[in-house]
């Protein structure tokens, strides 16, 4: 009884968010007490946000044809060579009644920056669209081995809390390392939708969505007491959109969610091929 109350609850939440949230092509982020909008198409400067976008794809609050169009907005005006922008296009002067973020200069952090927790999630929201090529920019774009450290300026090992966006003369500078929990969901966007090893309720759901240029990958996944050997294969033999193919211990499998590991059994070889 209390599950469907939360149920009930939720589709009238995701009901107002359609009727009042939508801006024509992507997500406004907020309201201000007096009824001006936050992330829209007719503000000057803060026009759209991140999260307002990825969480409605992530959360499956956007119905296909909204979650199409604010995909397209985010890879148009927040994709950058960076990352994917938290928003854009930065504040360029303090607005006292939206908060501090517009006190930053424009690009740094919050105010138009790459704020890397934001950044994982766009890259799981390019997944969950199966944005291949998306998946791929936004991946390079964080790692730090990829950086110039120059132009990095912190350490080009380590997952950095921000990184100045294109409004700022520091385009790419880093900030804010061994600080930031950003690392720890960079390691799990890429496991639970990069390789696409999920855990549910009934088992683990396997659904890669594999950046171009990676043919194959192989993930060691323990779940319920038994350690999984998960190896992926890229096979351009299934048509465009076909569910991944699975086997257990050699045997096919019907779908794609494996189901939970037997009472004491130790060890699982899965093998994936998808598109």
């Amino acid at each position: 009884r209390l599950a469907d109350d939360f149920r009930r609850r939720r589709e009238a939440l995701v009901a107002a968010i359609n009727e009042h949230g939508w801006d024509g092509e992507w997500y406004l982020r907020a309201t201000l007490d007096d009824g001006s909008k936050i992330g829209s198409a007719f503000n000057r400067v803060g026009r759209i946000f991140l999260n307002a976008q990825t969480w409605a794809i992530l959360n499956d609050v956007a119905p296909p044809d909204r979650a199409r169009l604010c995909h397209a907005a985010v890879c148009q005006h927040l994709v950058s060579e960076a990352g994917a922008l938290l928003l854009a296009p930065a504040y360029d002067r303090p607005h006292p009644e939206i908060g501090y973020i517009t006190r930053y200069a424009p690009g740094l952090r919050e105010n138009g920056g790459v704020y890397t927790h934001a950044a994982t999630w766009a890259i799981a929201a390019a997944c969950k669209m199966r944005d291949r090529d998306l998946v791929g920019t936004l991946l390079d774009a964080i790692n730090p081995a990829n950086k110039d450290p120059d132009q990095y300026w912190v350490e080009p090992y380590v997952t950095p809390g921000n990184v100045d966006g294109p409004a700022s003369p520091h385009h790419g500078r880093g900030g804010w390392t061994w600080y930031t929990g950003s690392a720890a969901w960079l390691a799990r966007v890429i496991r639970e939708y990069v390789l696409g090893v999920r855990p549910e309720w009934d088992g683990l759901r396997i659904n890669p969505c594999l950046p171009p240029g990676w043919t194959t990958a192989r993930v060691s996944r323990p779940y319920r007491g038994c350690e999984h050997d998960i190896s992926i294969e890229l096979d351009a033999t299934l048509p465009t959109g076909a569910p991944p193919r699975l086997t257990l211990n050699g045997e096919p499998l019907d779908g794609n969610l494996l189901p939970p590991p037997s009472p004491g059994q130790t060890h699982r070889d899965v093998h994936v091929r998808c598109c």
